[in-house]
């Protein structure tokens, strides 16, 4: 069962990470920028950003690093999960739009070039609260 931690136990508990410079430096970090800014039908299910800027990409992810919350995932993983005000992208199935994203999920490996980020859907995490402190995530 994933944790969950507002931004600022998580950041108490040294969840939350900087945000490399620049943010696409990897071929890794390259590869996942592009799965999530091109749509490829093939692709059984992926999540795509509206817009294909890395500046704009920058953007929402050091923005959901500074306000989002922790999620501990069932494997372990750290990420950090942040509604948008406005829609991140589109979740597609076999290259057909099934849902609009209106949050962002920012993958914080221990290898900062392994950092990225993708459109996420916020219904996961909706009910969720944080373990220390009990806020609402």
């Amino acid at each position: 069962m994933p944790r969950y931690y507002c931004n600022a136990c998580g950041a108490r508990r040294s969840l939350i990470r900087r945000v490399p410079e620049p943010l696409i430096s990897t071929p890794y970090q390259l590869d996942k920028f592009a799965k999530h800014t091109i749509l490829d039908p093939q692709l059984k299910l992926v999540s795509t950003f509206r817009s294909d800027s890395t500046g704009e990409y920058r953007d929402l992810v050091v923005s959901a690093v500074n306000a989002g919350s922790v999620e501990i995932d069932d494997r372990g993983r750290t990420n950090v999960i942040c509604r948008a005000t406005k829609p991140t992208g589109d979740l597609y199935r076999r290259g057909r739009p099934v849902q609009i994203q209106t949050a962002l999920c920012v993958v914080l490996t221990s290898d900062t070039g392994e950092i990225h980020a993708f459109p996420d859907s916020d219904t996961r995490y909706t009910q969720q609260l944080c373990e220390d402190c009990g806020a609402p995530i």
